[in-house]
């Protein structure tokens, strides 16, 4: 976990999931985990950083399921 700024925004990802779970916020779910995942698709490579690449493939899944099923996950 070399990557500060990196793990800021995973909690900050995390926070704002929280929130518009918790109703605080009229963000969309999905919305949020697009943008976290455009802004790191291809950023790290799992030789140097597998960490960050595994969190950036998951959140990448997430999305992926959740457009291909219709759902609104918030």
């Amino acid at each position: 976990m070399h990557n500060l700024r990196f793990w800021n925004n995973a909690v900050g990802l995390i926070e704002s999931l929280e929130s518009i779970n918790s109703g605080g916020s009229d963000c969309c779910m999905e919305d949020v985990l697009s943008e976290f995942s455009e802004t790191y698709h291809g950023y790290f490579d799992p030789r140097n950083a597998l960490e960050e690449y595994m969190f950036v493939a998951l959140v990448e899944c997430v999305v992926r399921n959740v457009s291909s099923q219709g759902c609104e996950l918030s």
